[in-house]
């Protein structure tokens, strides 16, 4: 299993690379001349585009929540040899 740092990092990238692909296809409905089923497929392509983003988003958030729980959980180890 990757570690969390690993898994937010390819999330990061996985949504950054997502958000890039819906602005795309926006900017694609809004100035090619589609016909009506092709604007109506695009435009649900990228609604399921977006939903899927947002999860990919919420499983970095949790990851991230989860790491923090675990390391809350570790003994604090004093290493001030003057302390």
């Amino acid at each position: 299993m990757k570690n969390a740092e690993s898994l937010i990092n390819e999330l990061r990238g996985e949504y950054l690379n997502l958000t890039q692909d819906i602005a795309k296809a926006e900017f694609a409905d809004a100035t090619l001349p589609f016909d009506k089923t092709e604007h109506e497929n695009l435009r649900a392509q990228i609604e399921y585009m977006k939903k899927y983003a947002e999860v990919v988003k919420l499983r970095a958030e949790y990851a991230r929540t989860k790491q923090n729980q675990e390391e809350a959980k570790l003994p604090q180890l004093d290493l001030n040899p003057f302390g």
